[in-house]
């Protein structure tokens, strides 16, 4: 088994804090100025991005261990699969972007934009994280169809939040109509074209800025290993 906590100990955690610290501070001016909460649903969407991180993080902790239980970390990568969706899901906030008394509209779409990119840089940590798991325990070549498979659900779910409303824990809370609106969509295409046409690009953009994420980590240790 490859060390994988020593390997993910080169990527910085840095920028996401860094990012976090930008987002809360355009927050704080623009309320400040303006006393309009209008965007104060961002830090929550932030904080749900941040939770499939804090679970990725916990499974390698555990992953590590000499003892460890197959079915435990089958269940916590499940719940990990579960919420990952809500990192992208908030670069979809730009749909709030519009006009607004008193704060010019480049403001607003800075603000989402660092709140956006900050989501989905620690969403896309936390799927390096599990890449890094299954790549150890099986194979590189299932790494990366466990990064495509999550990307695949993660498109669909993105969608299932902005366009149907729905929430990670309604699996658990209402199961069987969010399956019953799941199926009905993935078996009917031609009658939900915008599912499929919304979920096809969002998948393209998710898989194009993992992949420039990941070969620009792996360029930097490189050059590190170089040094």
């Amino acid at each position: 088994m490859i060390h994988i906590r020593k390997r993910f100990d080169v990527i910085s955690l840095l920028p996401l804090v860094w990012g976090t610290v930008i987002s809360f501070g355009l927050l704080g001016i623009r309320f400040v100025v303006t006393s309009d909460d209008f965007y104060l649903f961002l830090p929550w969407n932030l904080l749900l991005a941040i939770v499939p991180f804090v679970i990725s993080y916990g499974i390698l902790l555990y992953y590590s261990r000499k003892e460890k239980s197959f079915v435990l970390l089958l269940g916590l990568g499940l719940v990990w699969l579960i919420f990952f969706p809500n990192a992208p899901y908030i670069t979809t906030d730009f749909i709030h972007l519009a006009p607004r008394t008193g704060v010019p509209v480049w403001f607003d779409a800075l603000l989402i934009l660092a709140f956006a990119s900050t989501g989905l840089l620690s969403g896309y940590y936390s799927l390096s994280i599990m890449q890094l798991v299954v790549r150890s325990e099986y194979s590189v070549a299932s790494g990366w169809i466990f990064v495509f498979g999550s990307l695949v659900l993660a498109s669909f779910g993105i969608y299932l939040g902005r366009f149907l409303r729905w929430n990670s824990w309604d699996l658990f809370l209402d199961p069987i109509r969010l399956t019953h609106d799941v199926v009905s969509r993935i078996f009917a295409p031609t009658v939900h074209t915008r599912f499929w046409v919304v979920s096809g690009l969002l998948l393209l953009f998710l898989i194009g800025s993992y992949m420039f994420l990941y070969w620009f980590l792996q360029g930097t240790s490189s050059l590190k290993r170089k040094k």
